[in-house]
Protein backbone atom coordinates (compact mmCIF):
# COMPACT_ATOMS: atom_id res chain seq x y z
CA UNK A 1 0.00 0.00 0.00
CA UNK A 2 2.84 2.38 0.81
CA UNK A 3 4.28 1.72 -2.66
CA UNK A 4 0.96 2.76 -4.24
CA UNK A 5 0.99 6.03 -2.32
CA UNK A 6 4.62 6.74 -3.20
CA UNK A 7 3.92 6.18 -6.87
CA UNK A 8 0.91 8.48 -6.84
CA UNK A 9 2.10 11.31 -4.61
CA UNK A 10 5.88 10.99 -4.91
CA UNK A 11 8.19 9.77 -2.16
CA UNK A 12 9.69 13.24 -1.67
CA UNK A 13 6.41 15.17 -1.63
CA UNK A 14 5.94 17.20 1.57
CA UNK A 15 2.82 16.22 3.51
CA UNK A 16 1.64 19.83 3.36
CA UNK A 17 1.18 19.41 -0.41
CA UNK A 18 -1.14 16.41 -0.05
CA UNK A 19 -4.42 18.29 -0.26
CA UNK A 20 -8.04 17.12 -0.39
CA UNK A 21 -8.03 17.89 -4.12
CA UNK A 22 -4.99 15.68 -4.77
CA UNK A 23 -6.51 12.88 -2.73
CA UNK A 24 -9.77 13.15 -4.71
CA UNK A 25 -7.78 12.98 -7.97
CA UNK A 26 -5.95 9.90 -6.70
CA UNK A 27 -9.25 8.23 -5.78
CA UNK A 28 -10.68 8.99 -9.23
CA UNK A 29 -7.67 7.30 -10.85
CA UNK A 30 -8.11 4.24 -8.66
CA UNK A 31 -11.81 4.06 -9.53
CA UNK A 32 -10.87 4.07 -13.22
CA UNK A 33 -8.49 1.09 -12.87
CA UNK A 34 -9.83 -2.04 -14.57
CA UNK A 35 -8.96 -5.64 -13.77
CA UNK A 36 -10.58 -7.69 -16.47
CA UNK A 37 -14.22 -6.67 -16.72
CA UNK A 38 -14.31 -5.21 -13.23
CA UNK A 39 -12.78 -2.27 -11.44
CA UNK A 40 -10.98 -2.32 -8.12
CA UNK A 41 -13.01 -3.38 -5.11
CA UNK A 42 -14.03 -0.79 -2.52
CA UNK A 43 -11.48 -2.32 -0.17
CA UNK A 44 -8.76 -2.03 -2.81
CA UNK A 45 -9.49 1.68 -3.07
CA UNK A 46 -9.97 2.31 0.65
CA UNK A 47 -6.97 0.53 2.15
CA UNK A 48 -4.26 2.80 0.70
CA UNK A 49 -6.35 5.85 1.59
CA UNK A 50 -6.73 4.49 5.12
CA UNK A 51 -2.96 4.25 5.42
CA UNK A 52 -2.64 7.79 4.08
CA UNK A 53 -5.15 9.06 6.64
CA UNK A 54 -3.23 7.35 9.44
CA UNK A 55 0.01 8.98 8.27
CA UNK A 56 -1.64 12.40 8.07
CA UNK A 57 -3.13 12.09 11.55
CA UNK A 58 0.28 11.15 12.91
CA UNK A 59 1.81 14.15 11.11
CA UNK A 60 -0.85 16.36 12.70
CA UNK A 61 -0.01 14.91 16.11
CA UNK A 62 3.67 15.71 15.53
CA UNK A 63 2.68 19.20 14.31
CA UNK A 64 4.13 18.76 10.82
CA UNK A 65 0.75 19.82 9.39
CA UNK A 66 -2.04 21.96 10.81
CA UNK A 67 -5.04 19.98 9.54
CA UNK A 68 -5.91 16.65 7.95
CA UNK A 69 -7.53 17.03 4.52
CA UNK A 70 -10.93 15.43 4.03
CA UNK A 71 -10.87 11.89 2.66
CA UNK A 72 -14.01 10.24 1.29
CA UNK A 73 -14.02 6.45 1.34
CA UNK A 74 -16.01 4.06 -0.81
CA UNK A 75 -18.83 2.11 0.84
CA UNK A 76 -17.77 -1.47 1.53
CA UNK A 77 -20.21 -4.37 1.78
CA UNK A 78 -20.47 -5.65 5.35
CA UNK A 79 -18.28 -8.63 6.03
CA UNK A 80 -19.16 -11.72 8.01
CA UNK A 81 -18.22 -11.34 11.68
CA UNK A 82 -16.47 -14.53 12.76
CA UNK A 83 -16.60 -15.35 16.45
CA UNK A 84 -16.25 -18.47 18.57
CA UNK A 85 -19.11 -20.60 19.74
CA UNK A 86 -18.78 -22.04 23.24
CA UNK A 87 -17.77 -25.42 21.81
CA UNK A 88 -15.16 -23.86 19.54
CA UNK A 89 -13.76 -21.85 22.45
CA UNK A 90 -13.36 -24.99 24.56
CA UNK A 91 -11.54 -26.73 21.71
CA UNK A 92 -9.29 -23.75 21.02
CA UNK A 93 -8.37 -23.29 24.67
CA UNK A 94 -7.59 -27.00 24.91
CA UNK A 95 -5.32 -26.90 21.85
CA UNK A 96 -3.52 -23.82 23.20
CA UNK A 97 -3.05 -25.61 26.52
CA UNK A 98 -1.18 -28.37 24.67
CA UNK A 99 1.06 -25.90 22.80
CA UNK A 100 4.80 -25.92 23.32
CA UNK A 101 4.55 -22.14 23.65
CA UNK A 102 3.67 -21.72 27.35
CA UNK A 103 2.38 -18.16 26.88
CA UNK A 104 -0.05 -18.93 24.05
CA UNK A 105 -3.03 -20.00 26.18
CA UNK A 106 -2.62 -16.99 28.45
CA UNK A 107 -2.49 -14.60 25.50
CA UNK A 108 -5.55 -16.13 23.82
CA UNK A 109 -7.63 -16.24 26.99
CA UNK A 110 -6.67 -12.68 27.94
CA UNK A 111 -7.73 -11.48 24.48
CA UNK A 112 -11.13 -13.19 24.82
CA UNK A 113 -11.83 -12.02 28.39
CA UNK A 114 -10.88 -8.39 27.70
CA UNK A 115 -11.48 -7.74 23.99
CA UNK A 116 -8.09 -6.09 23.58
CA UNK A 117 -6.36 -6.00 20.21
CA UNK A 118 -3.36 -8.24 19.60
CA UNK A 119 -0.90 -5.36 19.70
CA UNK A 120 -2.49 -3.99 22.87
CA UNK A 121 -2.08 -7.34 24.63
CA UNK A 122 1.46 -7.92 23.42
CA UNK A 123 2.47 -4.38 24.40
CA UNK A 124 1.01 -4.61 27.91
CA UNK A 125 3.61 -3.93 30.63
CA UNK A 126 3.39 -5.08 34.22
CA UNK A 127 3.72 -1.44 35.27
CA UNK A 128 0.30 -0.87 33.68
CA UNK A 129 -1.37 -3.69 35.60
CA UNK A 130 -3.19 -2.82 38.84
CA UNK A 131 -4.79 -6.01 40.12
CA UNK A 132 -5.72 -4.34 43.42
CA UNK A 133 -8.06 -2.04 41.46
CA UNK A 134 -8.87 -4.73 38.92
CA UNK A 135 -7.75 -2.73 35.88
CA UNK A 136 -5.04 -2.61 33.25
CA UNK A 137 -4.12 0.55 31.35
CA UNK A 138 -3.48 0.14 27.65
CA UNK A 139 -1.04 2.59 26.12
CA UNK A 140 -0.30 0.88 22.78
CA UNK A 141 -3.78 1.56 21.35
CA UNK A 142 -4.92 2.00 17.77
CA UNK A 143 -5.95 5.63 18.19
CA UNK A 144 -3.01 6.49 20.44
CA UNK A 145 -5.21 7.32 23.44
CA UNK A 146 -4.68 5.27 26.62
CA UNK A 147 -7.71 3.46 28.01
CA UNK A 148 -8.47 1.40 31.08
CA UNK A 149 -9.86 -2.11 30.90
CA UNK A 150 -11.67 -3.65 33.85
CA UNK A 151 -10.56 -7.18 34.68
CA UNK A 152 -13.08 -9.98 34.97
CA UNK A 153 -12.23 -12.92 37.22
CA UNK A 154 -10.95 -15.06 34.28
CA UNK A 155 -8.82 -12.15 32.98
CA UNK A 156 -7.33 -11.60 36.43
CA UNK A 157 -6.68 -15.35 36.70
CA UNK A 158 -4.56 -15.14 33.54
CA UNK A 159 -2.47 -12.37 35.08
CA UNK A 160 -2.21 -14.30 38.34
CA UNK A 161 -0.74 -17.28 36.45
CA UNK A 162 1.86 -15.07 34.83
CA UNK A 163 2.73 -12.95 37.84
CA UNK A 164 5.98 -13.47 39.73
CA UNK A 165 7.15 -11.26 42.61
CA UNK A 166 8.84 -8.15 41.27
CA UNK A 167 7.73 -8.82 37.69
CA UNK A 168 8.54 -6.04 35.22
CA UNK A 169 8.49 -5.65 31.46
CA UNK A 170 6.06 -7.27 29.06
CA UNK A 171 3.25 -9.37 30.56
CA UNK A 172 3.35 -11.93 27.73
CA UNK A 173 7.12 -11.98 27.35
CA UNK A 174 7.40 -10.47 23.87
CA UNK A 175 5.71 -7.80 21.79
CA UNK A 176 6.68 -9.63 18.59
CA UNK A 177 3.77 -11.58 17.07
CA UNK A 178 6.28 -13.82 15.28
CA UNK A 179 6.97 -15.43 18.66
CA UNK A 180 3.37 -16.69 18.65
CA UNK A 181 2.43 -16.94 14.98
CA UNK A 182 3.47 -20.56 14.41
CA UNK A 183 2.06 -21.91 17.66
CA UNK A 184 -1.22 -20.07 17.01
CA UNK A 185 -1.51 -21.65 13.56
CA UNK A 186 -0.79 -25.09 15.02
CA UNK A 187 -3.46 -24.64 17.69
CA UNK A 188 -6.11 -23.76 15.13
CA UNK A 189 -5.82 -27.02 13.22
CA UNK A 190 -6.90 -29.48 15.95
CA UNK A 191 -9.44 -26.94 17.21
CA UNK A 192 -11.39 -27.26 13.95
CA UNK A 193 -12.04 -23.52 13.90
CA UNK A 194 -12.12 -22.56 10.19
CA UNK A 195 -11.63 -19.06 8.78
CA UNK A 196 -10.42 -17.70 12.09
CA UNK A 197 -7.77 -15.07 12.85
CA UNK A 198 -6.47 -13.72 16.13
CA UNK A 199 -8.54 -10.56 15.58
CA UNK A 200 -11.65 -12.76 15.64
CA UNK A 201 -11.05 -13.20 19.38
CA UNK A 202 -11.97 -9.52 19.70
CA UNK A 203 -15.13 -10.18 17.69
CA UNK A 204 -15.81 -13.02 20.09
CA UNK A 205 -15.66 -10.72 23.13
CA UNK A 206 -18.04 -8.23 21.54
CA UNK A 207 -20.43 -10.87 20.25
CA UNK A 208 -20.67 -12.70 23.56
CA UNK A 209 -21.22 -9.42 25.40
CA UNK A 210 -24.03 -8.33 23.07
CA UNK A 211 -25.67 -11.77 23.19
CA UNK A 212 -25.56 -11.55 27.00
CA UNK A 213 -27.60 -8.37 26.88
CA UNK A 214 -24.92 -5.69 27.25
CA UNK A 215 -25.65 -2.46 25.42
CA UNK A 216 -23.77 -1.39 22.31
CA UNK A 217 -22.51 1.69 24.16
CA UNK A 218 -20.99 -0.55 26.83
CA UNK A 219 -19.34 -2.70 24.16
CA UNK A 220 -18.07 0.42 22.36
CA UNK A 221 -16.43 1.62 25.58
CA UNK A 222 -14.90 -1.79 26.27
CA UNK A 223 -13.41 -2.19 22.80
CA UNK A 224 -12.29 1.42 22.51
CA UNK A 225 -14.11 2.06 19.24
CA UNK A 226 -13.78 5.64 18.04
CA UNK A 227 -17.26 5.59 16.48
CA UNK A 228 -20.47 3.79 17.44
CA UNK A 229 -20.96 2.85 13.77
CA UNK A 230 -18.15 0.31 14.19
CA UNK A 231 -19.88 -1.28 17.16
CA UNK A 232 -23.19 -1.46 15.29
CA UNK A 233 -21.81 -4.46 13.39
CA UNK A 234 -22.79 -6.52 16.44
CA UNK A 235 -26.34 -5.13 16.81
CA UNK A 236 -27.98 -8.09 15.09
CA UNK A 237 -26.66 -10.39 17.82
CA UNK A 238 -28.63 -8.69 20.58
CA UNK A 239 -31.31 -11.02 21.98
CA UNK A 240 -34.66 -10.13 20.42
CA UNK A 241 -33.23 -6.73 19.52
CA UNK A 242 -35.79 -5.94 16.83
CA UNK A 243 -38.73 -7.18 18.87
CA UNK A 244 -37.67 -5.12 21.87
CA UNK A 245 -37.19 -2.03 19.71
CA UNK A 246 -40.55 -2.14 17.93
CA UNK A 247 -42.33 -2.93 21.20
CA UNK A 248 -40.67 0.10 22.78
CA UNK A 249 -42.06 2.30 20.00
CA UNK A 250 -45.58 0.93 20.55
CA UNK A 251 -45.26 1.21 24.32
CA UNK A 252 -44.31 4.86 24.02
CA UNK A 253 -47.69 5.59 22.41
CA UNK A 254 -49.95 2.99 23.97
CA UNK A 255 -48.18 2.26 27.22
CA UNK A 256 -49.82 4.79 29.51
CA UNK A 257 -53.31 4.15 28.11
CA UNK A 258 -52.92 0.38 28.40
CA UNK A 259 -51.65 0.62 31.94
CA UNK A 260 -54.58 2.85 32.87
CA UNK A 261 -57.06 0.47 31.23
CA UNK A 262 -55.70 -2.62 32.96
CA UNK A 263 -55.00 -1.11 36.37
CA UNK A 264 -57.33 -2.26 39.16
CA UNK A 265 -59.97 0.28 40.21
CA UNK A 266 -59.09 2.50 43.11
CA UNK A 267 -61.40 2.00 46.04
CA UNK A 268 -62.46 5.29 47.61
CA UNK A 269 -63.26 4.91 51.28
CA UNK A 270 -66.74 5.97 52.30
CA UNK A 271 -66.69 8.77 54.80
Amino acid sequence: MAAILKTEFGADTPLTRITAERIADYKAKRLAVKRGDKGLSAAGINRPMGLLRTMLHQALKWKYITEVPEIEFEDEPPGVIRFLSRQEAHRLFGACRESRNPALLDLVEFAVWTGVRRGEALGLMWERVDRSRGVVTLTETKNGRPREIKLSSPADAVLARRWTPGATGLVFGSSNWNRFRQSWARALRPSKVPDFTFHCLRHTTASWAVQSGRSLLEVKELLGHSDISITLRYAHLAPNHQVATVNAVADFFYGAARRAATAPPVEVPVA
